[in-house]
């Protein structure tokens, strides 16, 4: 898990923290910088999917949009 690789960053150092942990968490702060510049509220998330990342995007904030999940949703590829 993320807090189990933190910890042992913490602890061990980094050759001790799994080799997809940068990968699976410097994109998503790139996401949360993004919404706090826009003051938004509530989740923010980032998908990689290879090249099909901008059309699982789109889909997946689309059906955020209709089940009320969100009041808007920023999409870039």
């Amino acid at each position: 898990s993320y807090h189990e690789a933190e910890v042992a960053l913490a602890q061990l150092g980094p050759r001790h923290v799994p080799k997809a942990l940068p990968t699976q968490t410097i994109p998503n702060a790139g996401a949360a910088i993004i919404a706090s510049e826009f003051d938004a509220q509530g989740p923010s998330l980032t998908l990689s999917t290879a090249c099909a990342a901008g059309t699982q995007a789109i889909g997946v904030g689309a059906a955020m949009l209709r089940a009320g999940e969100a009041d808007w949703v920023l999409v870039a590829a």
